[in-house]
């Protein structure tokens, strides 16, 4: 079986200014970008990574050097649900692929252990699973193969999230204690929080 991790990193991020995907992680010491960050703990449970790029893509690229995946190119400008097929559509062109872990690039720190179980439920139960920390629903979400396919195939007109609550049984979700599956950076203020609560609990 052959786990596949699917990286989003194609979006403008406009409540940041644009650039998001190069942020400096963790901030404010620069030891690599928020994409770096992202991609490197995603890797961590991943046979195989794929990266949807656009906003940026030269830049976002050579972020990333020297690690190793497949990118694809998407419109910066579409909704989400263009970059998350295109990302599907290129993961299950690997035959082994078995199951997909789908992250966004704004959530750096998912730990390990995370990533593991709900692969693990995915492929046990042969629907989506989503980590949930303190009630509130996180990301990623580990796809296994043939729900993939069915999403390929469906509209998405509202959305992953939506197309999720249209088809409730084709999802689980499972209680963490991991902080950060619900770690979601769309402004600077949110990067300041995530600073603040850094030093606090130092």
């Amino acid at each position: 079986m052959s786990v596949v991790g699917l990286l989003l990193a194609a979006g403008q991020g406009r409540r940041m200014g644009g650039g998001k995907q190069l942020i400096p992680w963790p901030p404010p010491h620069g030891s690599g970008t928020l994409i770096g960050s992202a991609f490197d703990h995603l890797k961590i449970a991943c046979d195989e990574m794929i990266v949807v790029l656009g906003h940026q893509q030269q830049q976002v690229e050579e972020a990333l050097v020297p690690r190793v995946y497949v990118s694809v190119s998407a419109d910066p400008t579409a909704e989400m649900s263009d970059s998350i097929k295109l990302g599907l559509v290129q993961a299950l062109a690997a035959e082994a692929c078995q199951c997909i872990v789908l992250q966004p690039a704004d959530h750096p720190e998912v730990a390990s252990q995370t990533l593991r179980a709900i692969i693990k439920e995915a492929v046990q139960y042969q629907v989506a699973v989503t980590p949930r920390y303190q009630g509130r629903n996180g990301h990623p979400i580990a796809i296994p193969r043939k729900l993939a396919e069915t999403i390929i195939d469906s509209e998405m007109l509202a959305g992953l999230s939506e197309w999720f609550r249209m088809n409730a049984c084709s999802r689980k979700f499972i209680d963490v204690h991991d902080a950060a599956v619900i770690v979601d950076i769309d402004t600077m203020e949110d990067i300041k929080e995530i600073i603040d609560s850094s030093n606090v609990s130092d």
